[in-house]
């Protein structure tokens, strides 16, 4: 061409030269929507150099949400290689927002990447192309906010991330698990969010995983994650929705429903023994009055019918022993406010006449306390265990509360003791060959375990010690005028 002169190599410097002589704003971008470079016009814009640029998202004094749009209209193009034009803010040095006509385009990489995105912003001109995208910046805030609001307010542990995996927005049970970030406990393991995160993003399809545990502000829990992409209206994707489920309690559920089969198989194997051997001997021994009263021997065939009656007396002692243990597992019964000593005091007396036929004592040395529980299911654990006590004990019996840890025990002071090894809380267990048939104390502990608290044995040797773990907040204080039938005064 006749009168113009090409330079022979038009190298980076030459390149950068143009960019730098543009009075519109040029920036590019790595695929993070991190800062790689920027003419000086928007450097002046910015009010900042190079070198505070670099790595950034985006000026460390723009707006947080406007940030968040630049990303997403990032994303779309690197996502689809189209050329995209936006109307968009930009806020300057001195915190004055202008709007600028953005033409934002992919650069390719290798294969099918695209490497960078190249933004050119000019000022818009008019009045009523800057009121039109302000208006639209408006609108996007308010949807975001709106989005924020309705996060915040959930009870459970809810966050949203933008389409760099960033939290932009948690709800009040995420923060009181984990504070404002992904924290340590989900950055590890099967739990690994961050990672998910971006295979959320990157796929645009939902993911879960198991409960796996996790240490959370509120303690250790078992968590499960599900995650899915969020959108907004416009251009696809903004983000991923994190959703953090507790699921403490229904695996600690499940493992008592397993426990609960197991025990289920077990005695299903025993009654079809115990309770169909003592009805095979009734049976035998109806056999033999009958023989006796064809030949006329009235006498003696009273005497068997009093052998039938007491294997039949077993038999209904067995059934309901079994439908306690049932009772535990099945019937949920509501708290109320109890006079701990008095609920003691009434089971005792009804123990009064076993205990007077062993020639031992049953001393009440529990205080007047209030407490919150349901008061069957305290009276069944207290009178199986001192019952147990009786049973297969040789010394008086004790019922104390601990304050301090806080538990209620049942102290026999004399007696065999319980091997260590025995588990006694076992259906059909007993420690002894005295009278009874192992299923006191199971039952004792379901109930134990239905309203909260724990039932363990808390001294094996002789003077043997059953101790009743109380539930967390279940004790309201002392009683200064204990109230009668073991109702606490409110």
């Amino acid at each position: 061409m006749v009168g113009v002169t090409v330079p022979e190599a038009m190298g980076p410097d030459f390149y950068r030269a143009v960019l730098e002589a543009l009075s519109e704003l040029v920036l590019v971008k790595d695929p993070e929507s991190r800062i790689l470079w920027a003419n000086g016009a928007l450097r002046r814009y910015y009010g900042v150099d190079q070198e505070r640029l670099l790595a950034h998202v985006d000026a460390p004094h723009s707006n947080a949400d406007d940030t968040l749009q630049h990303v997403r209209d990032d994303r779309f193009v690197l996502e689809t290689g189209q050329l995209l034009e936006v109307d968009e803010p930009v806020t300057r040095h001195d915190g004055e927002v202008r709007y600028f006509r953005t033409r934002k385009s992919a650069v390719p990489g290798e294969g099918a990447l695209r490497a960078y995105t190249v933004g050119i912003s000019r000022e818009l001109a008019g009045v009523s192309n800057r009121e039109a995208a302000a208006a639209a910046r408006g609108a996007r805030r308010a949807e975001l906010e709106a989005v924020r609001g309705l996060v915040d307010s959930l009870p459970v542990a809810v966050a949203l991330t933008d389409v760099r995996g960033h939290l932009v927005a948690w709800s009040r049970g995420w923060e009181d698990a984990f504070g404002g970030s992904y924290g340590a406990a989900l950055q590890a393991g099967e739990l690994d969010v961050a990672r998910l995160v971006e295979e959320v993003l990157a796929k645009e399809v939902p993911l879960s995983r198991p409960a796996a545990p996790v240490t959370t502000r509120a303690g250790a829990r078992m968590l499960e994650v599900e995650l899915r992409p969020w959108r907004l209206a416009e251009r696809g994707v903004a983000g991923a929705l994190v959703l953090a489920h507790d699921a403490t309690a229904r695996i600690a559920r499940e493992g008592r429903l397993r426990d609960a089969n197991a025990e289920l198989a077990q005695v299903a194997y025993r009654v079809s023994h115990d309770l169909v051997a003592p009805l095979r001997t009734a049976i035998g021994w109806v056999d033999v009055v009958r023989e006796e009263l064809d030949a006329g021997d009235v006498e003696e065939a009273a005497a068997q019918l009093t052998r039938v009656e007491a294997r039949l007396e077993t038999l209904v002692l067995r059934l309901e022993e079994l439908s306690e243990g049932a009772k535990a597992d099945l019937v949920e019964e509501a708290t109320r406010l109890l006079d701990l000593r008095a609920v003691v005091a009434e089971v005792l007396q009804g123990y009064a006449a076993d205990a007077a036929a062993k020639e031992v004592s049953l001393e009440n040395a529990v205080p007047a306390l209030r407490v919150r529980l349901p008061k069957r299911a305290l009276q069944a654990i207290v009178g199986r265990v001192v019952d147990n006590a009786l049973r297969h004990g040789e010394g008086a019996v004790t019922v104390r509360f601990d304050a301090d840890v806080p538990t209620l025990n049942v102290e026999n002071a004399a007696g065999p003791g319980i091997p260590p090894e025995l588990d006694i809380f076992g259906p059909f267990v007993r420690g002894t060959l005295g009278p009874g048939h192992g299923l006191g104390l199971y039952a004792a502990r379901k109930y134990a375990r239905s309203m909260g608290g724990e039932l363990t044995l808390s001294r094996s040797s002789s003077p043997t010690r059953f101790s009743l773990a109380m539930p967390k907040g279940c004790i309201e204080g002392a009683i200064s005028e204990p109230a009668s039938g073991g109702e606490g005064t409110p």
